[in-house]
């Protein structure tokens, strides 16, 4: 039989490597699949300029029934290519970044068990805009 006979100090080394290796790769795999995370790579792949850290990360619950505000919104979105109906009565997450590129501008990602269900470009003016992502 064959016997391995490490040393206490490369046993220490040994796990803290082990340790250090472990800890990076959750923190990639939380990183990864993190609201902000998809958010601004979205963005990023789109051509916004955007901050390192969003501006707001906040659950949104998407209405069972749309009102008049939900049904406009529901028809920007459309133009994105997205669709809230099959997300009613669901909780999704809204990642807001600035727009770097346009003063005053907020870029809204809707997210969804980690997938992208609609986004806009707005201002919070009163004679402000809300347009596609």
């Amino acid at each position: 039989m064959f016997v391995f006979n490490f040393s206490l100090k490369f046993r220490i080394i040994l796990i803290a490597i082990s340790l250090a290796l472990i800890f990076i790769g959750t923190i990639f795999i939380v990183s990864a699949a993190s609201p902000t995370y998809i958010a601004r790579k979205a963005l990023l792949q789109k051509g916004y300029s955007v901050g390192d850290e969003p501006i707001e990360v906040a659950d949104v619950n998407i209405p069972s029934e749309f009102d008049a505000v939900y049904t406009n919104y529901n028809k920007i979105m459309r133009q994105a290519g997205y669709d809230l109906t099959p997300y009613k009565g669901k909780l999704c997450v809204r990642v807001t970044y600035y727009n770097e590129r346009t003063p005053g501008e907020r870029l809204d990602i809707l997210i969804y068990k980690g997938k992208i269900i609609g986004g806009d470009r707005c201002t919070v003016a009163l004679d402000g805009y809300m347009l596609p992502i």
